[in-house]
């Protein structure tokens, strides 16, 4: 929220907490605390907010954000489909919820300029899709690697995402090279667990 010098926090505070209240007791929910129910603050403490990854990632990515209860973010889904142990998420049940917000969500802009925003900043026309979609693909860009998905998994699994995009920017031989040992790494993870599983059997 923008106001003018003359307005300050606590004023603010004092009209959207009577707001707030009246929305929760009207809704049939419990009259919020002063302490938890609506605090505003001033522009300088965004900046330790926003910081976790940027404003604009703020404003069009609540879809990633974590449930502390058992629910999922769209990503969640993907990862309950990806990975086929969530006890909670069968990988049917995921991919179908997925398709359902996939749907709701095609097409769907996420972030708006205000009005005349564009015009004071100097900010030439958007582009649409299509416009976008028809201009020549960059010249540098080339397809490094095509990752089965079973790779993929062990990429994921041994936390290595990062490890994988340095390599294959420097070295796509060794790209396959990481993705072997990746294999390896997880033969001998499972061999190490079959031993351990027979000494307790024993």
């Amino acid at each position: 929220m923008f106001t003018n010098d003359s307005i300050n926090t606590s004023i603010v505070q004092y009209v959207y907490s009577k707001a707030w209240k009246k929305a929760c007791l009207d809704s049939g929910l419990p009259s919020p605390s002063e302490d938890h129910g609506c605090l505003v603050k001033d522009g300088s403490y965004a900046s330790d907010y926003i910081s976790k990854w940027g404003i604009e990632d703020e404003m069009t990515k609540a879809n990633t954000k974590i449930t502390k209860l058992k629910g999922k973010s769209p990503w969640g889904l993907l990862d309950a489909v990806l990975q086929g142990n969530d006890p909670d998420y069968s990988p049917e049940r995921a991919k179908s919820l997925f398709l359902v917000y996939s749907k709701a969500f095609s097409g769907q802009r996420q972030l708006y300029w205000s009005n005349g925003l564009r015009a004071a900043l100097h900010i030439s026309k958007e582009e649409n899709d299509e416009v976008i979609v028809s201009k020549p693909d960059d010249v540098r860009s080339y397809l490094l690697a095509q990752i089965p998905f079973e790779q993929w998994k062990l990429v994921l699994k041994f936390k290595q995402e990062a490890n994988l995009l340095s390599i294959a920017e420097s070295n796509v031989v060794a790209l396959q090279l990481f993705l072997k040992n990746l294999s390896l790494s997880n033969d001998e993870e499972s061999r190490k667990l079959s031993s351990d599983e027979e000494v307790l059997r024993e």
